[in-house]
């Protein structure tokens, strides 16, 4: 049966009834030039022709006849089912029906789109693999990054030859204190996320101000106007556009699932959301490194993350001597409710701008290690330095099929993944081969003072 489905990119218009795949080429409907054809007949459709099923063309035909004649703008809505019965029409206005042209149109353009990260600390070997890869797959859109207010010279050159634009934390005192635990050193990178505050946000420790900076920093940028893409920097790198020809539409605030055996029982979400909340979800793991969204649904996300936060910063039992509690709120406010206008996303389904490989890829490193413990007898140290098997070439992943013959991660469908999520979960087998490809290598002309 049909059933009520958005088109993508909420788009308008008279959508053809579609049959299965492996529909006899002879049953088809002249699909290119009948398309031309129509589109022409009426200002108010958007036709997509497709194949039709010799029981539906009389039934289809009849549509396609009554929408011309009342120069109607419909939206015919279906889902694929094992048949295809008419059920029902919605009808749409005229304002939507352009407004939704418009945002058609835009579809696989990333001129507008935004990449935005928190980027402190890191050499620009980090900068070069997140950047380069990106402006690689063809991305014309806006990069915005936060870095620490002492970045080199050579980093914002960088920087300015790749069109990225950085922000500069201020880092002050926070408002809060939430007290060491014994025995830690004060300079270490992880205690100080916890016990620095970035301005404007004295509230909140660093590794959380990213997300209302990342809130204040959207809003700023007036060309900002298409998809975003918030995400974790230095374990992350580009294979495909992840707005680019045939990425998935984006609507409303895309959340990432990890990999199915991760759920949110782990520690990390369970500890910190049982303690704070009282409450206990057993469902997929969503990553809190990786979301996609409008600007609207990703500027109303951020905002309710910060809120959230600022909540458990207030409360003694919701402080956690962790650096990844960003992921219990993440994870609490999806399956608490609290973020209606969110779709998780799975992994591996081809329709996934992100694929996040880290469990996967920690789960085979653990299981090469105990292989190669019980078959040669090696350390974990040695057993790392060993190719996992079935390694030829720059097929680095072997028996795993993970990647394709030139080392790329793959979607389940066989095509590229767009956006790699905790690559180094891979560990030596994999950081080789990235060591030694150039795709991750982002050469740029020296600043004028380094001439020689």
């Amino acid at each position: 049966m049909l059933h009520k489905q958005e088109l993508d990119n909420e788009g308008d218009g008279l959508w053809f009834l579609a049959g299965r795949k492996g529909t006899p080429s002879g049953w088809s409907v002249g699909i290119s030039s009948s398309c031309q054809l129509l589109s022409g007949l009426s200002q108010n459709c958007r036709i997509k022709c497709c194949m039709f099923r010799p029981m539906n063309i009389v039934a289809a035909a009849s549509l396609v006849l009554a929408a011309f004649y009342f120069n109607s703008p419909y939206k015919y809505l279906y889902s694929r089912e094992e048949s295809y019965q008419l059920k029902s029409f919605v009808p749409i206005n005229a304002t939507q029906v352009e407004t939704s042209a418009a945002a058609a149109a835009a579809v696989n353009d990333s001129s507008t789109a935004t990449v935005m990260g928190m980027a402190t600390g890191y050499d620009l070997r980090i900068y070069q693999q997140f950047v380069g890869t990106l402006r690689k797959t063809g991305y014309k859109g806006h990069i915005i990054l936060g870095v620490s207010p002492d970045v080199s010279p050579e980093i914002l050159a960088y920087f300015e030859y790749r069109n990225v634009t950085p922000k500069l934390l201020q880092y002050v005192n926070c408002t809060y204190s939430i007290p060491a635990r014994t025995g830690e050193d004060a300079t270490n990178p992880h205690v100080r996320e916890r016990t620095t505050c970035a301005y404007p946000y004295h509230d909140i420790k660093v590794r959380w101000s990213r997300f209302p900076l990342a809130r204040d920093w959207l809003r700023d940028c007036d060309t900002c106007t298409g998809p975003v893409l918030i995400m974790d920097v230095r374990d992350s790198y580009f294979q495909r556009d992840p707005f680019g020809e045939g990425s998935p539409p984006v609507k409303g605030l895309q959340v990432y699932e990890e990999y199915k055996t991760q759920t949110t029982m782990h520690w990390l979400a369970k500890w910190p959301i049982e303690t704070c909340k009282g409450v206990v979800f057993d469902k997929p793991m969503l990553c809190s490194g990786t979301t996609t969204g409008t600007r609207e649904a990703v500027i109303q996300y951020l905002d309710a993350m910060y809120q959230e936060m600022q909540a458990w910063i207030m409360d003694p039992k919701c402080w956690f001597p962790i650096n990844g509690d960003d992921q219990s709120i993440h994870n609490y406010l999806y399956y608490s409710g609290k973020l209606p206008f969110a779709t998780a996303v799975p992994m591996l389904t081809g329709q996934s701008i992100v694929n996040t490989v880290g469990v996967l890829g920690a789960q085979s490193v653990e299981h090469h290690v105990k292989e190669m413990s019980e078959t040669r007898n090696l350390t974990r140290g040695e057993a790392l330095a060993q190719p996992f098997r079935g390694a030829r070439g720059d097929k680095w992943c072997g028996h795993l099929n993970v990647c394709d013959q030139d080392g790329f991660f793959l979607e389940s469908d066989g095509t590229r993944s767009r956006v790699i999520h905790q690559f180094d979960r891979y560990d030596r087998p994999f950081l080789e081969w990235m060591g030694h490809n150039p795709y991750f290598k982002d050469p740029y002309p020296l600043p004028l003072h380094k001439r020689r």
